[in-house]
């Protein structure tokens, strides 16, 4: 695993929305950044209070979201570079690349080049996902 990479977290679930950025007041500058935050109602059974009510269902509000915590430096560039290693380690992104080479020599069928198009598009919506939470939080680039 990569030296700043920390934890990834996939698939949390918050019942309040969560920061994009939160420092972990470490001594090291170790921050979380909390991405592709969505809001979601889901239906839940309440308890009566008193025995003679009937239990009933109630819509609550939940944040659905990522998490990567990570080392300092808080910058654009290595949030998005901890982010996509994290996401795609350099064996995984590799492979990826030799499948699409692979398929533009028809020695793979075509079709093995969609992982590597699909990786350029999700690196592509992450720089720019990463890039305007930065903007919102006043992180600088470098």
């Amino acid at each position: 695993m990569e030296k700043n990479i920390i934890k990834l977290h996939e698939g949390l679930v918050a019942d309040t929305m969560p920061e994009k950025i939160i420092d972990l007041n470490d001594g090291k500058g170790g921050f979380v950044y909390n991405y592709g935050i969505q809001e979601v109602t889901e239906e839940v059974t309440v308890e009566p209070a008193e025995e003679e009510e009937e239990p009933h269902t109630a819509t609550v509000t939940k944040y659905r979201h990522n998490s990567v915590v990570m080392t300092a430096p808080k910058t654009q560039n290595h949030i998005i570079e901890t982010l996509l290693t994290a996401k795609y380690p350099a064996n995984r992104e590799q492979k990826l690349l030799n499948d699409y080479n692979a398929a533009k020599e028809k020695i793979l069928p075509t079709s093995a080049k969609d992982g590597y198009l699909d990786f350029l598009a999700e690196k592509k919506a992450i720089k720019e996902m990463v890039e305007a939470d930065c903007a919102e939080y006043g992180i600088p680039n470098e």
